[in-house]
Order: structure tokens, then sequence, then C-alpha cells
């Protein structure tokens, strides 16, 4: 999948405004203004909420905010925090538990306290009911369309509500048109990499075909929506923040 440790903002009008959140790509919004920046993370201070601390492939367990100033930010040092970081992406849930990040230098070090440079930029994930994660390319589907098995088909987004699929060109497609009913779909996610790869399942009994587009170049998207059982949604509620998650990872 593209990148998306970084998420570009939208190509719009400029705003006199910068104390509001705004819309940026890949369903996140992302916030400038240094004095709302610093009133969310006094608050996340104070409550405190629990952040998580990444780079590279090193993910803390639960800390906690020590300091938030005008230039620098000090965060409780995790015990087996990796030496020679340069740089950290630190996340925590607000409220409305939707993740919030920011990407950051860090400054210095000592026996407690991991001192870094207060943030340009906060992102969260868009407040909306279903928010769309977008899939690596190396995500797959299987499922049943008209009592035949199809496998190895693209998947670019998933939400709790559904998916949207992808076929390319010279892949057979007539067995999927609107309002056609899909059973057994099972969803893979590999992750890792060379010996390290692990595979991702979520496994769903039934979708239906809501919409169906087909591209200049031939490819058809196929927008489904889910017909969740509780356990389905309970388990497709932690792939999608599975896959949140390690969108947010990309670029560190």
């Amino acid at each position: 999948m593209e990148q998306h440790g970084y998420i570009k903002p939208m190509n719009k009008k400029k705003s006199t405004s910068t104390i509001t959140w705004v819309e940026a790509e890949n369903g996140y919004e992302y916030l400038k203004s240094p004095q709302m920046i610093a009133r969310i993370l006094k608050d996340a201070k104070k409550k405190p909420r629990y952040l998580t601390l990444l780079h590279k492939n090193y993910q803390s367990g639960a800390t906690v905010l020590v300091t938030v100033g005008r230039k620098a930010i000090g965060i409780d040092l995790p015990v087996d925090w990796p030496e020679g970081a340069g740089k950290v992406r630190v996340l925590f849930r607000d409220d409305s538990k939707i993740w919030n990040y920011f990407t950051t230098k860090i400054i210095s070090k000592s026996k407690k306290t991991l001192k870094i440079a207060f943030p340009t930029e906060l992102f969260r994930m868009q407040r909306r009911a279903y928010f769309r994660v977008h899939m690596p390319s190396k995500c797959r589907v299987s499922l049943i369309s008209q009592g035949e098995k199809f496998a190895n088909l693209g998947v670019d987004n998933i939400s709790l509500s559904g998916m949207l699929m992808d076929i390319p060109p010279d892949q057979r497609s007539e067995s999927f048109g609107e309002a056609e009913l899909l059973t057994d779909i099972v969803i893979m996610l590999p992750s890792g990499e060379g010996d390290a790869v692990e595979v991702l399942n979520i496994s769903i009994s039934e979708g239906l075909i809501v919409r169906v587009h087909e591209m200049e170049n031939g490819r058809k998207t196929f927008g489904i929506q889910f017909n969740l059982q509780r356990m389905e949604e309970k388990a497709l509620m932690q792939f999608v923040r599975h896959s949140e998650l390690a969108n947010i990872r990309k670029g560190l």
C-alpha cells in the first residue's frame, strides 16, 4: 500500500483560521494551531491519558506526559526505550476513543524523561460513525458469489459498515453485480516481513454489493455492505483498529 505515515493535507483554498481541524487525506483531520495543540496536550496530561510511543519496529507500553511547554514536551521514559532514536510518533485516544497522533524529533533523554520537540501538527481520525481505513496492496479477500468461490481479490478500504473491493481488468467479474449477495467472506491482511510474516484473518458470513463502478482502465470497484453478526462486528472492530494502527506506523 502507499505510505500513509505522513498524511498530506488536501489541496484546498487556504483559510485564515488555524484553530480548527482541517480535512486531510485517507480519513484524517489535522490541526496546526500551537494554542489548540497545547490545550489538547495539557488536557491529556491532566486526565491523564495514556500514550503509546512508536519508533520503527518499537512500540512502548503505556506512558504519560509529564510537562507541556511552548517548545518542548516531557514524557515519562519507557524502561525499554531504544538507544539512538531520532524521532518518535506519539499516539493517544481522546474522549471519543479516536486515535490522535503526532510525529516529532527527540531533543534529549534523561533517566526518567524523554524530551521531545513541540509538534507542529496533530492528526486524528475523522469523527464519523464508520471511518474507513485504507488497506495495503497485499491485503486480499476471498468469497462466494452465485455458488462460485473467488480468491485473491483486492481490497481498497474497509470500515465497520463494509469495504471497497477491486478487480483488475484481466479477472472475471460477471458474478458481481448490484444487489448480489456474497457469502463466506474472508479478509486476509499479512503483516511483518521475511520469516516473520503473519496473516490476520477476519471472517464475515455475508455482504451485499450496493454499488459498482468501472474505471477507464477497465478495473472495477465494488462497494460491499456487511451484514454483521454481533461476534463478527466485534472481530471486525479489532481488525479495523489493528489496520488503523498499522497505517499510523507507516513512515517511521
